[in-house]
């Protein structure tokens, strides 16, 4: 069996740059993006390559003439745009990772006074991030506001994010998904399925986790000190015992002295029997004292000892169930699941949560198994026109969930024809695969795992592809700047890495580690927070992370909209055109924080996470947005990696402070 590897890299240090400012003393005109893209190279050199990140950039004003004589200076401009950009324009900033409260405020807060709602999210944002300092999330709440009641909708997603988690506002879920569905411009008729209160189940879970962790030791604790307080116990009786029997003895011999008549040399001898009886008479009295010590001591310990399991059996709730396909609400008393007649088989993928333990698992009376982390999926058989699902948890102390819904077909249609009125854009795509490390262990599947993505993206779904093989850090930050040259508003980014990488526990920050990457020296990682600001600034309208490393430390839980494929084609084909009209940026992971299989050890060409998203891409044969490849993709991965002995689960989120405006990636298959 082959040695398993992992794709992750302890970081002990952190990155560090020289903060510096750049001014231009001479006005600037504005520029058309033509005009812009003439004075700004397409080919950087790697002495350059710092000056290819993403900063606030204040530009200096215009002047302009009216007239003869009236000559005025218009506002200065705030943008985000690379180092070089604001250079060459004359515009003043820092450099991108040593941005603070004062130097990033005094970029955005003069336009944001006035009223401008970008200005103020990227305030909001400021004060969320905390730079140089802690956040103040009330401060940034405050801001959002005010871009949100504008309309504008990340200000909105970034309120409803901060509702949903409690941060600078009291938590309130409903809150929360009023902002969501408002940034979503959803209808009512059209469902709007979020993941914020799994997330607030889960991290309830997590805290209930640890204090049932916390009693269980309290628990073993008190056990250790009750046993030994009755072994002391049992010693002080056994003691107490003998002392009895040599007191009773002493006394016998003292009566029979006295019987005999008492001579000088038994007098010495009574004199001496009545001082040991004495000393063990009172060491007795002392015996007594300490047993019962002892047994109000042990008497504690089990009263405290039955307090634990008491606080454990509370907190130990019993299961639940969540069904992640398809979506239905869960507000209706009993959901309804509509099909298509020629559907005979409907396949329902799902969670169950058992803080206590999971004892059994039934749909429909059938046994089912799950993962490790609860998931589950299971094919139905669709023989009638209305078909009631039947799921039903049993944890390891009896208690039980249910949840039913019901499954009905309706009359066959004829196949609907493509999608009319909906223009997807181009897709393009960035592919970057590092095995051959320079100074890092040595990956075996990233280049196979990036080829073949390229190749499917190429041939099946028409992406117009850049595939970097064994790529630095000059090679990926120069494919950054050339997507930014080369992409319109109406384009569709994928970005796919598979590589070395790990999340800095200290800071919550994540790296992307490019080949020439060391371990003990920074220089050339990429911070994840970097790679949000060079997406942010991107002007495609949907970009997609696939990210076989980690990359959760900077993402958010906001509520993802979605559709079932078997909703009525109208509602289907408003709700495409809304997400394809909004602004995205999202993020799908091989496993969250944790390191992730390099290699699937059963065989094979790929690691487990590109194993699972190749074949849910190579099997689609329609539109798929990106929280159904999650759904497909995530199944797989947990169930296999679960099947290694190995915890491993894929997450799929809004990339936090990306400019996400709540739309979908889709994948279209080419004709």
């Amino acid at each position: 069996m082959k040695k398993a590897k992992y794709r992750f890299l302890k970081l002990t240090s952190l990155l560090v740059m020289t903060p510096f400012w750049f001014g231009g003393c001479a006005p600037t005109e504005r520029l058309t993006k033509e005009e812009l893209e003439a004075m700004v190279p397409k080919a950087v050199s790697r002495a350059d390559t710092e000056k290819l990140f993403i900063v606030d950039c204040l530009l200096p004003p215009e002047v302009r003439q009216l007239g003869q004589k009236t000559i005025f200076l218009s506002p200065r401009l705030p943008i985000k745009t690379s180092e070089l950009e604001c250079r060459i324009r004359g515009g003043e900033y820092v450099a991108y990772d040593r941005a603070n409260y004062e130097t990033a405020t005094k970029v955005w807060q003069a336009q944001a006074e006035q009223g401008d709602p970008e200005a103020q999210t990227y305030m909001g944002q400021i004060y969320e991030k905390g730079l140089g300092t802690d956040p103040d999330y009330v401060f940034a709440a405050q801001w959002y506001r005010r871009a949100a009641e504008q309309g504008y909708s990340r200000a909105q997603i970034n309120l409803g994010y901060l509702y949903e988690q409690g941060l600078g506002v009291e938590t309130n879920v409903v809150t929360a998904m009023n902002w969501y569905r408002k940034a979503s411009g959803l209808p009512d008729e059209l469902e709007f399925v979020s993941s914020a209160e799994i997330a607030a189940q889960e991290q309830e879970l997590e805290e209930l986790r640890e204090e049932v962790s916390r009693l269980q030791q309290e628990a073993e604790s008190l056990k250790q000190q009750l046993n030994k307080t009755g072994r002391k116990l049992s010693t002080a009786r056994k003691e107490s015992a003998n002392l009895q029997n040599e007191i009773e003895e002493s006394r016998r011999r003292i009566e029979m002295l006295e019987e005999e008549g008492v001579s000088p040399e038994r007098e010495a001898d009574l004199q001496r029997l009545q001082r040991e009886l004495e000393r063990k008479t009172a060491n007795v009295e002392k015996q007594s004292l300490m047993i019962a010590r002892l047994e109000q001591e042990a008497e504690g310990y089990r009263v405290k000892l039955n307090e634990v399991s008491t606080a454990q059996a509370q907190i130990l709730r019993g299961p639940t169930i969540e069904i992640f396909e398809p979506p239905f609400s869960a507000m209706r008393r009993i959901p309804t699941v509509r099909l298509r007649s020629p559907i005979k088989r409907k396949e329902i993928v799902g969670r169950v949560l058992a803080p206590a333990g999971l004892e059994a698992f039934n749909v429909n009376n059938r046994s089912i198994d799950v993962t490790a982390d609860g998931l589950f999926r299971v094919l139905l058989d669709i023989v009638e026109p209305e078909t009631t699902v039947k799921l039903v948890a049993i944890d390891k102390k009896g208690r039980q969930a249910a949840l039913d819904f019901v499954v009905v077909t309706e009359p066959s249609r004829p196949a609907p024809p493509t999608i009319a009125g909906i223009n997807f854009g181009t897709y393009h795509a960035l592919i970057i695969g590092n095995n051959q490390y320079r100074h890092l262990p040595r990956l075996e599947t990233a280049i196979n795992d990036a080829t073949k993505t390229e190749r499917i993206l190429r041939e099946k779904y028409g992406f117009e592809t850049t595939l970097l093989l064994n790529a630095d850090r000059h090679s990926v930050l120069l494919a950054f700047h050339q997507l930014r040259q080369r992409l319109g508003e109406q384009d569709n980014l994928l970005i796919y890495y598979a590589g070395h990488g790990d999340l800095d526990r200290i800071n919550d920050s994540g790296y992307w580690l490019p080949v020439d990457a060391a371990p003990d020296d920074p220089v050339n990682w990429i911070s994840n927070l970097a790679i949000t600001e060079l997406i942010n600034a991107l002007p495609a309208k949907h970009v997609m992370i696939i990210a076989d490393s980690c990359y959760s430390g900077t993402m958010s839980r906001a509520a993802l909209p979605r559709v079932d494929v078997t909703t009525r084609k109208n509602l289907r084909d408003k709700w495409l055109k809304l997400m394809a009209k909004s602004r995205s940026r999202t993020v799908l992971t091989s496993g969250g924080i944790q390191p992730v299989l390099d290699l699937d050890l059963a065989g094979g060409e790929h690691s487990v996470f590109a194993h699972a998203f190749l074949a849910a891409l190579d099997a689609n044969d329609d539109i798929l947005q990106g929280y159904n490849l999650y759904t497909k993709v995530a199944e797989q991965v947990s169930r296999r990696a679960a099947h290694l002995g190995i915890t491993q689960t894929p997450e799929y989120a809004p990339i936090k402070h990306a400019g996400h405006e709540t739309g979908q990636f889709f994948f279209v298959p080419a004709g």
